[in-house]
């Protein structure tokens, strides 16, 4: 039985105040799940539906909860339309905790992916998704970001959320100046730079995307030790943000 004010508590994560004001988010489907368990996030409370309370395929994930004391609450299909964040509810979510990240937590030599005004949290989520494939730990968001712990960025990211580090930024211009002072350069990725062939990679190397509306913004661009472009042979206007660090990425890993 899910009690109101469960279900009132559920229904403010959906809100990026109330996530940030409790640090916890909301994850669905048992893939994301376990990707959470596998990396020793912290679960604080599992939802189940009841139809499937006895469902084989949830009975791990409800054995591991009783191990960790991990509060599990059979869920009526009543109660499902106040806490899915999905059309179609994957009968099983949970919430989960999270911790501010912030540049004084990167302590190793790492290249550092840079997101400047993305907006979209497909191209978000898929971006997090790609770092993750190609060995990247560290995103660092501008202020104007899409908050990354909306549910349908973490559903876009399939479980990589919990294999980053993601620094949200109050001021990203400082925040760049900031790591070239600590010897990292910084590479652009505009509509008008020299051809992405001649870059090279670097631990110490900070890759910064704008938003395929505007792409960096002006103050930005003098941080930049280089500004590079991905040469196309096409009638398209401009490739998808996503799709462009992810070129970007598989090119200097």
């Amino acid at each position: 039985m899910l009690t109101n004010t469960m279900k009132q508590h559920v229904t403010k994560l959906q809100q990026k105040k109330y996530r940030y004001e409790f640090q916890e988010f909301i994850i669905e489907g048992k893939k994301a799940i376990d990707e959470a368990f596998q990396n020793t996030a912290k679960l604080t409370t599992i939802f189940i539906q009841e139809e499937k309370s006895e469902s084989e395929e949830f009975d791990q994930v409800i054995q591991r909860a009783k191990k960790e004391h991990i509060p599990v609450y059979f869920v009526s299909k009543k109660d499902i339309k106040d806490i899915k964040t999905t059309s179609t509810y994957p009968g099983i979510s949970a919430i989960v905790t999270f911790q501010p990240q912030t540049l004084a937590t990167i302590t190793q030599n790492t290249p550092i992916i840079v997101l400047d005004s993305i907006n979209d949290p497909g191209n978000l989520g898929t971006i997090i998704r790609t770092a993750d494939w190609f060995g990247f730990t560290t995103i660092l968001l501008s202020e104007n970001c899409v908050d990354p712990y909306n549910e349908k960025v973490v559903r876009s990211t399939m479980g990589s959320i919990f294999h980053m580090n993601l620094i949200q930024s109050t001021n990203i211009v400082q925040d760049v100046a900031l790591l070239k002072q600590k010897k990292y350069k910084a590479y652009g990725f505009t509509m008008k730079g020299k051809n992405i062939k001649g870059l090279k990679k670097s631990k110490k190397s900070v890759y910064i995307f704008g938003s395929e509306s505007h792409g960096i913004q002006e103050d930005l661009l003098p941080l930049c030790n280089g500004l590079y472009s991905i040469p196309g042979k096409g009638k398209a206007e401009s490739l998808n943000v996503a799709v462009s660090a992810a070129v970007v990425m598989y090119k200097v890993v």
